[in-house]
């Protein structure tokens, strides 16, 4: 069985390759790994990867992939990696495989690969990089002098800080923190002579000696210039010497996964997006060659993600794919035919040999029928479609500029189209059920008007929130005899969030692009930077200093986390870390009080995390 899958995914690579290629894709070589379901879910918690290094949390992780997997099926997986890794369930159904190597290797390794925010990872040695990094920690565990308790207290202090390792990838050009201090150094000298020869003009001298003051200052600050990489800093030797080299080697195996996984979190929507698209077009390429009763198959597939209306607004794969649509529709355009080579089929009556035959390239229908490839090819003739937009934005787009250039007026208003046909349909299905019922009028609001629009929004906002009333009341009185009322609560849940987002883009569509940005991936993580790491020779023990940019549409950080990142801080640094960010003080009823005020936390020598509002100069 093992032998004539392996034949056949070997095959469909090689019309998927033929399509692929054509149609301008350029993935990483790809190997595919057969694994089954319980496999899967084990390779989730290590990010897929072939070698890795253990911590507790990735075993916590898999016991909730357990608990939270026991009702779906993962079809699945592929790592960022040159050659990759794209690994495929055993149990799934050949025309699921196809799909599934669209997807993955067509869809998600050509996007690793061509993508700018991944240029920095380095795909084509991290499964060698982390196999170093899981011996290193595996000899650390293993060394009685060291020990799995040690390693657990640091790795533990690692992953706390891991969503701060940088901007990726890094800033092409960027002036080196050792120059900007040398040229300040050198200004400051020449300020100096300028000031003994401005001595008699007092208006002129305190203009330099006030720049003297402010260079001054700038250079008594390690670093000159903030840095978001508070694990590098901390980790590198001439900031940190205290930090030992198991605990250094350490801290740079958890940064060098972190640099390597950020962008992926980065561009989840564009990825999944590019995925979905290339599932369905590619699998409609002449090359290929699909059965019929394969092609028939799959729009269940390929509609799997949008059966409900909200997935058009909140899900990575089927907002990515109407975005890429879009730009499909909008900047494609088709360029005229070309031939290429299709593969040759004879269609047959099935016979009772071929229920005893193996034949490794034979399809059976479900009228009797059979399929069997020719082993030839033929010409046939396609449309060579134009979609050099579509590889631009590929290249040089993450998440958030994706949606900030392409979530337009326009396009979200095809999407609330879209999701205000599944509203009047739903609506429809609910009306005739509740009618068949035995409903009155009153409660079925039967018949529902042919077409829904933005301007009777309200009326149907009304019959569901009558709906979602008596799907209340019956469920509170069901122990008195009533009936369920026959609409499940999660549809009308549905129906009333489509609502609340159609009219909210209605009432402000500045702010509905804004909320569609801050879903990103990355945007739920606060951005923390290093803006001191104290003078390591003075009094005041080299105190690490972070300092929260405050995003006021992000909001406030959780008190129990800033004192969990100051506590995990200084664990590492091995001297005293402190946290600035901004509070907002409250009344014993919880309303606001004021504005928002610079707010302290720091983790002294002992451990304990003292807090304290700061004046309000010091604002982040």
């Amino acid at each position: 069985m093992y032998e004539k899958l392996i034949k056949h995914i070997r095959m469909w690579d090689e019309r998927l390759t033929k399509a692929g290629v054509r149609m301008g894709l350029r993935p990483f070589p790809t190997r595919y790994e057969l694994v089954t379901d319980d496999q899967m879910v084990r390779l989730i918690p290590y990010v897929m990867l072939p070698s890795h290094y253990r911590h507790w949390s990735f075993g916590k992780r898999y016991e909730q992939q357990i608990k939270g997997g026991s009702n779906f099926h993962i079809f699945e997986a592929v790592i960022n990696s040159s050659p990759s890794f794209c690994y495929l369930g055993i149990t799934n159904r050949l025309p699921m495989q196809l799909l599934v190597m669209a997807h993955a290797k067509w869809g998600h390794v050509d996007f690793f690969a061509n993508n700018n925010t991944f240029a920095d990872c380095g795909a084509d040695s991290i499964i060698e990089r982390l196999a170093q990094g899981a011996e290193f920690i595996k000899k650390l565990t293993r060394d009685p002098t060291y020990g799995v308790e040690k390693v657990e207290f640091i790795l533990d202090a690692a992953h706390a800080l891991d969503d701060h390792v940088g901007w990726v990838p890094a800033i092409k050009d960027q002036v080196p923190e050792k120059m900007v201090r040398k040229e300040l150094e050198h200004r400051l000298v020449e300020l100096r002579q300028r000031l003994r020869q401005a001595e008699s003009s007092q208006f002129e001298s305190q203009g330099i000696q006030s720049q003297i003051d402010e260079i001054t200052a700038i250079l008594k600050r390690d670093p000159i210039k903030p840095t978001s990489d508070v694990l590098g800093f901390i980790m590198d030797q001439r900031n940190n010497p205290r930090l030992g080299d198991e605990e250094r080697g350490m801290l740079a195996v958890v940064r060098d996964e972190a640099l390597y996984l950020h962008p992926q979190a980065r561009t989840k929507i564009m990825n999944e997006g590019w995925a979905s698209y290339w599932e369905k077009h590619l699998l409609l390429q002449p090359e290929l060659g699909l059965p019929m009763n394969w092609l028939m198959e799959m729009p269940s597939y390929w509609s799997m993600h949008d059966r409900q209306a909200t997935a058009f607004y909140f899900d990575p794969y089927t907002l990515g794919l109407e975005i890429f649509d879009y730009i499909d529709r909008k900047y494609g355009y088709d360029e005229g035919e070309i031939e290429v080579d299709a593969p040759s089929y004879t269609v047959r009556e099935e016979t009772e040999a071929d229920a005893q035959e193996e034949s490794d390239f034979k399809y059976r229908t479900a009228d009797g029928k059979v399929i069997e490839w020719t082993g030839e090819y033929h010409k046939v003739k396609t449309i060579k479609r134009n979609r050099d937009k579509m590889l631009q934005v590929r290249k040089n787009h993450e998440d958030k500029s994706f949606i900030r250039e392409f979530l337009n007026e326009e396009l979200i208003q095809d999407i609330n189209d879209k999701a205000l046909e599944w509203l009047h349909r739903v609506a429809g299905i609910i009306s005739r059920q509740l009618r068949s019922s035995g409903f009155a009028d009153a409660v079925s609001f039967h018949p529902i008007e042919e077409k829904l629009t933005n301007a009777s929004l309200e009326k149907i906002g009304e019959i569901v929130e009558t709906w979602m009333n008596m799907a209340q009341t019956s469920q509170n009185l069901q122990q008195q005899g009533w009936p369920p009322f026959p609409v499940p609560a999660q549809t009308l849940q549905t129906m009333g969030t489509i609502l609340q987002l159609i009219m909210g883009y209605d009432a402000d569509k500045k702010k509905f692009r804004t909320m569609a940005v801050l879903r990103t991936g990355r945007h739920s993580i606060p951005d923390i930077e290093v803006v001191d790491g104290g003078p390591l020779s003075s009094d005041l023990s080299g105190t690490l200093t972070l300092r929260h940019v405050f995003d006021p549409t992000f909001g406030f950080l959780l008190q129990s986390e800033c004192r969990d990142t100051v506590r995990h801080a200084r664990r590492v640094w091995g001297r005293p870390a402190r946290l600035i960010t901004m509070e907002q003080a409250q009344d014993r009823w919880g309303r606001p009080v004021g504005e928002p005020r610079p707010y302290e936390y720091v983790c002294d020598e002992d451990g304990e995390v003292k807090e304290r509002y700061l004046p309000d100069d010091l604002k982040p």
